[in-house]
């Protein structure tokens, strides 16, 4: 009997210092590398988009597409599905010309009217010069539609005599119903055949109203002791995943607690990952023998919470969103819910490059206080960095 008391006393002391642990290394960030490169400055502005914008990838020297994607109104779960079925109000893709300084509304001819568009990781296929395949994570839900987990392939075209970027539907890939609104990134190796990450994070819309009632019952610190708990429980939920062949795998060795960006480093045959909690660059192997098969090679540890990543094959750099603290993230939902704003709520955020060729040590980092909250994505072009934001509209601009 004493042995048995024992062993659950033991238990829960492993389970609370494991939660202290965690919190203070991993979910809180680390302030002391926040002070130390506070103080790095560059010449940068907003570029005024009237939206948040989840995910920010080039398409030429030209051209920018990015999804919008309206977090913080997701979080509002039945005002979000309900407006959408009321208004037929969906999200949308938008260009942005960097010559002109221009943005517009990505219009998708042939684009199904019964389908909701909630798009979110966005991947380019280069089929030829200016032809292009666009691969987009669509959250498809509605009070009407119910809801489906699809990634919507688009062709693309650019002409370059007059600068103009055209788009119309292909066809629409349904994921089961095990990923819904849990697909994050995505990454094309050939036509039909990527990779694409999958995180939970807590509280997900889907529980918020159980959540809440059980907030209100139990005691503070034992609800972000549960959280914090829930979340270690769901590592083996938030994994990467292959399809190919019309079917979905797993990929090995890529649980984790919060998967984000995945990018193809196609010259290395390397698959990219960024596991946002554990604040981690994992590298895989990708091979091909009738069959696709990925190896983890590497564990690159990166200084902040990586968000969307993006490998440019020309630079033969990765480029990472990066945010201070995961802790800033629900900060800023709880401000949105209790205010309907989040203007006092201090964020780090902006980006770090890797170098590949150097043994993904770092080339470049730049992180800012509240200039740009929450920095969703980073690439660079013609000498500039361009950020995206789920929290902050538009495009924010910095100069090499």
């Amino acid at each position: 009997m004493k042995l048995g008391l024992f062993l659950i006393i033991l238990c829960i002391f492993t389970i609370i210092i494991a939660y202290i642990t965690y919190n203070i290394y991993e979910y809180m960030g680390n302030s002391l590398e926040i002070r130390e490169i506070n103080s790095y400055k560059k010449k940068c502005h907003t570029i005024n988009i009237p939206t948040t914008l989840s995910h920010l990838i080039p398409i030429n020297d030209i051209y920018l597409i990015a999804s919008e994607f309206k977090s913080l109104e997701f979080y509002n779960f039945k005002d979000y599905l309900n407006g959408f079925a009321a208004q037929k109000k969906e999200d949308n893709l938008y260009l942005f010309n960097i010559k002109k300084q221009k943005y517009e509304k990505a219009k998708i001819m042939d684009f199904p009217g019964n389908i909701p568009f909630h798009p979110d990781g966005l991947s380019l296929y280069k089929k030829s010069e200016n032809s292009y395949v666009l691969y987009v994570i669509n959250h498809a839900v509605n009070l009407i539609y119910i809801g489906k987990e699809r990634v919507e392939k688009i062709n693309l075209e650019y002409n370059p005599y007059n600068e103009e970027v055209t788009l119309f539907y292909d066809s629409g890939i349904i994921l089961g119903d095990e990923y819904f609104l849990r697909v994050d990134s995505i990454s094309v190796i050939e036509p039909d055949v990527f990779y694409f990450t999958t995180n939970k994070p807590f509280p997900s819309p889907g529980d918020e109203e159980v959540l809440i009632n059980y907030k209100k019952i139990i005691h503070f610190f034992f609800y972000n002791f549960l959280e914090t708990l829930f979340t270690m429980l769901n590592i083996k939920k938030c994994n990467t995943y292959l399809y190919y062949n019309n079917v979905v795998t797993k990929v090995l060795q890529s649980g984790s607690l919060l998967n984000k960006g995945i990018a193809y480093d196609k010259k290395r045959k390397l698959l990219y990952i960024i596991k946002s909690m554990e604040k981690e660059l994992n590298v895989f192997e990708v091979h091909y023998d009738n069959d696709y098969y990925t190896k983890l090679i590497k564990k690159i540890p990166i200084l902040y919470v990586g968000n969307n990543i993006y490998y440019d094959e020309n630079k033969d750099l990765i480029y990472i969103g990066i945010n201070g603290k995961m802790n800033e993230y629900y900060a800023i939902i709880d401000s949105y819910k209790k205010n309907n704003n989040f203007d006092k709520v201090d964020v780090y955020s902006g980006y770090e490059i890797i170098d590949p060729k150097n043994n993904y040590s770092i080339n470049e980092l730049m992180i800012m206080k509240n200039d740009y909250k929450w920095v969703s994505s980073a690439i660079e072009t013609n000498d500039n960095i361009y950020m995206s934001s789920i929290f902050t509209n538009g495009i924010y601009t910095c100069e090499k």
